[in-house]
């Protein structure tokens, strides 16, 4: 795309300066010489404007490459950040108190008594603590990935006239994927040590919850409350994972945010491409 973009302009000033100049000559000046020197620059002129439609035809067949390219990219990406899972707080877990009143009011006739919340409570904190190790071994592949292919793709990126979709791309794509996986490197070094014995089971805990912020948007409402404020009805292929906390009379969803930003930019980068503003990003072109 770069070379084409040069061709372009250079084809086009070359042809307004032989044009013009030979216009000049011919309107202007008589004799032979300026007449052969007008032909000549008539010749350019015909041959810059060769140069300028066969430079557009293979401008546009890069420009479906490299961005066909570049949708391709932010699929796998994708793919690869809908692995993980949301890691639940240990504040799910229902106190002593939440536990009793409830068990005692499903199970007729059973008494509740510490030795039970307390059972209840490790199976809850085992549940979590395999969700975490489960959620390691996705980071981990994450924050293996070599970008600078991604980054290549970039550097083939160069479009006529001035267009801010390049800025666009590298605010919105490139650097919001980059980014997501450096915040990832920083963590996954300390998720190694834990899956290797070395590292503590309390300090990986607060790291995953901090980290997911960044993947997840949280929303918890009263159990008979319906006032999401996250578009459920329509978006509902991004709500990761929701569910009702009997115990604590709560319920919570949570939005793969960075799914459903990389789908928006799919589609809106395949209605640039195909100049079809109705493109949905899977079912038409």
């Amino acid at each position: 795309m770069r070379l084409n973009k040069i061709l372009f302009y250079f084809s086009l000033v070359v042809s307004i300066i032989s044009l013009t100049t030979a216009i000049i000559l011919t309107f202007c000046f008589v004799g032979e010489v300026f007449s052969f020197i007008s032909n000549v620059l008539l010749s350019i002129f015909a041959g810059t404007i060769i140069l300028m439609v066969t430079t557009i035809v293979d401008y546009f067949l890069q420009r479906r490459r490299v961005l066909q390219s570049l949708m391709t990219t932010i699929l796998k990406y994708r793919s690869m950040f809908a692995k993980l899972r949301y890691l639940e707080s240990k504040e799910h877990i229902a106190s002593y108190k939440e536990f009793k009143t409830f068990t005692e009011e499903e199970r007729d006739g059973i008494k509740v008594t510490k030795e039970m919340h307390e059972e209840y409570k490790l199976n809850q904190i085992a549940n979590i603590k395999a969700s975490m190790e489960n959620n390691m071994d996705a980071y981990i592949q994450i924050a293996s990935i070599n970008f600078e292919e991604t980054w290549q793709i970039y550097g083939e990126l160069y479009f006529l006239g001035r267009s801010k979709k390049k800025e666009w791309l590298y605010n919105e794509v490139f650097t919001y994927i980059n980014d997501l996986i450096r915040e990832v490197k920083k963590e996954a070094f300390h998720f190694e040590l834990y899956k290797n014995g070395s590292d503590a089971y309390e300090v990986n805990y607060e790291k995953m919850r901090e980290l997911q912020k960044k993947f997840f948007d949280y929303e918890e409402l009263p159990i008979d409350d319906y006032g999401w404020k996250y578009d459920v009805k329509n978006k509902y292929e991004f709500v990761k994972q929701s569910r009702v906390n009997i115990m604590k009379n709560t319920k919570f969803i949570v939005i793969a945010k960075v799914e459903e930003h990389l789908v928006d930019m799919f589609t809106e980068l395949g209605q640039f491409l195909y100049f079809n503003k109705r493109y949905d990003g899977f079912s038409s072109k």
